[in-house]
């Protein structure tokens, strides 16, 4: 007779986060040219460090193709309940994989000081629909 397989316990899914929009916050020249110098000074190893801390603290990290611009999209999810950005995305968009990474790195750390919902317009989310 076939023994019955045990039965695994499956990790229980967290209820998703409200979806709040988008964080519009686009680099002025200015800030380009600053970005540019600051990047051209920082390591990998810094890099993987902030985005291992951010994904530890309860933020979602994603990149893509970007179809809309060229190049790479990267994208910061803040996902943690106690966080007044919960639900909302940061993005961030380069010619490559790298400028997209610091350059979302550097909007979240330098730009917008880690506080991202006091530049979002809750009026302007984007709607489920559009």
């Amino acid at each position: 007779m076939a023994r019955k397989k045990p039965t695994q316990s499956r990790p229980k899914r967290t209820k998703a986060k409200e979806f709040r929009g988008y964080v519009k916050y686009e680099i002025t020249k200015d800030e380009k040219v600053e970005y540019l110098e600051w990047a051209g000074g920082t390591e990998i190893e810094f890099l993987w460090l902030e985005l291992e801390q951010l994904v530890d603290s309860g933020y979602k990290f994603a990149t893509k193709t970007d179809s809309y611009g060229g190049g790479v999209q990267a994208s910061l999810t803040c996902a943690e309940d106690t966080n007044d950005d919960c639900g909302l995305v940061l993005t961030a968009r380069a010619p490559d994989l790298r400028n997209a990474m610091l350059l979302l790195l550097y909007k979240h750390l330098h730009l917008l000081k880690g506080e991202w919902s006091i530049y979002h317009d809750e009026t302007k989310a984007v709607s489920e629909w559009g």
